[in-house]
Formats: C-alpha cells, structure tokens, sequence
C-alpha cells in the first residue's frame, strides 16, 4: 500500500487545499457506502476511512508547510495580472489556492468583488485588507494616511477621498 498521502488522495503533489479536500471528499463517500458491506470488504473499508483520514491530514499539512506567505511577488503579480486582463475567474482561482490571506490578498479579493459588482462583500474585503495591513494598503495607493474611502452599494461605486470631503465640506461649513 502507498504511503504517499497525494498518491493514496489520488492527487499531484502541487494539488491545491480545495483539489485536496475535493479528492478527500469522494474517495471518502465511496468507502463510507461500502464500511457496511460483508467480510473482508467492510473491513478493508473501514480500513481505508483511517489510511484516508491521515492522508488527509498529511497533504493538508505538507500544503501548508509549503505554503507562499503572503507578499510573494510572483503569485500576486500573476493576481494582478489576471485582474489587469479582467480574467477575474483565474484570478480568484489563484487567490483561492493560497494559503495565508494577509492583508495584499484581501486588497485583491475586494477589487474582484467590486468588479463583481458584489459592493459590500468588497467593502468587507477591503476593511479586512486595512485592518491586517494598513501599512501594505497604503503603499498600494489605494489610501493615504486620513484619507477615506467609501462603497456607496445604492450607486454601485467607490466614492474616494476628495468627494467625501467635499460632501462633508458641503453638509457642515465651517465658519
């Protein structure tokens, strides 16, 4: 019997945590419907749930010892460029298969929201993005420091720094 956790899922050893789960998934269905069965199948049903269980295990740990920490260059400027190509299924898909989701990763997922059209799942992206890295948003461009940014869901667009102001500005005068 292999010992290789990919080898057993039936999965590359570069497979993504969702291709990881998704194999887990329906080989762990087939041996579920067949633990009930009679003799040796049951038993080497059985058998096969734990083998599959520390399989799981062991592929989603080798992943994530491995995984990019956030900042990598080379997976957010493939991000980038899939957004820059308005390829937005490639790029969540890239999004999806990284493991840490620091602040860069969520500055991205609000951008694939927005151009969704989905205005509070990237509102919430965005603040996720601020609240982990304020310093990384900042350094995007996307905000400067007192500056504000607002996601108006009722017009369907980001309302930035200078017309916050001037709306402000316009409601309040100071004297």
């Amino acid at each position: 019997m292999p010992t290789d956790p990919f080898v057993i899922l039936g999965i590359q050893k570069g497979a993504s945590q969702s291709e990881i789960l998704e194999a887990y998934k329906k080989k762990r269905e087939y041996y579920q419907a067949h633990v009930f069965d009679e003799g040796d199948a049951g038993a080497d049903a059985a058998r096969m749930l734990e083998v599959l269980d520390t399989a799981y295990q062991d592929a989603m740990s080798y992943t994530h010892e491995n995984a990019t920490v956030a900042g990598d260059g080379e997976q957010f400027d493939a991000v980038r460029q899939a957004i820059t190509s308005k390829d937005f299924a490639k790029a969540q898909s890239l999004l999806d298969d990284m493991y840490y989701r620091g602040g860069e990763w969520h500055y991205y997922q609000a951008i694939i929201f927005y151009e969704k059209n989905w205005l509070n799942e990237s509102k919430k992206q965005l603040e996720l993005a601020i609240d982990i890295d304020p310093e990384n948003v900042l350094s995007t461009g996307c905000l400067g420091p007192g500056e504000m940014l607002e996601v108006d869901p009722a017009q369907g667009r980001l309302i930035g720094n200078d017309e916050i102001r001037d709306r402000l500005a316009a409601e309040k005068p100071y004297r």
